[in-house]
This record gives structure tokens, C-alpha cells and sequence, in this order.
């Protein structure tokens, strides 16, 4: 990641266990720490086509930090192109691609 600040290292390494939990489903402890929300009530978009994460309810700062809650956050804001990647290694690429533009 190259001269990365430590918040875009936290995030590169959280969105890598959020994909290796929602799309690979494993493993199992971490995978089901995230529940996919349910689109059937809401209208279709093209950000809905894939799942979006539930962001649990917190009400202080050291809870919005934990990584259920981040992670969640941080799939939901991810581009689709990055969210809908068939491998782990070109996820890779297309999350540090997506957050180094970010900066």
C-alpha cells in the first residue's frame, strides 16, 4: 500500500475481511457478523443489484469504530465495480485502486 496512512491501511485490511466474509463466506465467525439487508421493500437500483450490508444501530464513537460496524459501512460505500469482483486478488487491486482515488 505504499506510504499509506494508518486510517486507509485500517480500511484496506477491513474491506479485505468484510469480501473474504460476505462473498467467500468464510470464516464463518466473522461472515456472520454481517447480515445482508433486504432490498425487497425498497425500490431497485443499479447500487441495490448487489447486497448491501445492515450498519448495526451505535450510539458511541467507540462503537461505530468496531469492525462489524465499519465493515458494513465501508461495503455499502464501496462502487459497484468494486463490490462485484469474481476473486479475492482482483479485489485486491480494486479496493486499494478505490481508496488511494479517495484520498
Amino acid at each position: 500500500m505504499g506510504c499509506a496512512s494508518l486510517e486507509d491501511r485500517r480500511r484496506y485490511f477491513v474491506g479485505l475481511q468484510v469480501y473474504r466474509a460476505v462473498s467467500l463466506r468464510r470464516p464463518h465467525c466473522i461472515s456472520e457478523m454481517f447480515q445482508r439487508w433486504d432490498t425487497g421493500m425498497a425500490p431497485r437500483t443499479r447500487s441495490s443489484s448487489l447486497p448491501q450490508l445492515t450498519v448495526p444501530d451505535s450510539s458511541s464513537e467507540v462503537r461505530r469504530r468496531s469492525f462489524s460496524i465499519m465493515g458494513a459501512r465501508l461495503w455499502n460505500d464501496l462502487p459497484l465495480a468494486v463490490r462485484n469482483t469474481e476473486s479475492l486478488p482482483q479485489f485486491r487491486r480494486r479496493l486499494r485502486t478505490y481508496l488511494t482515488s479517495c484520498r
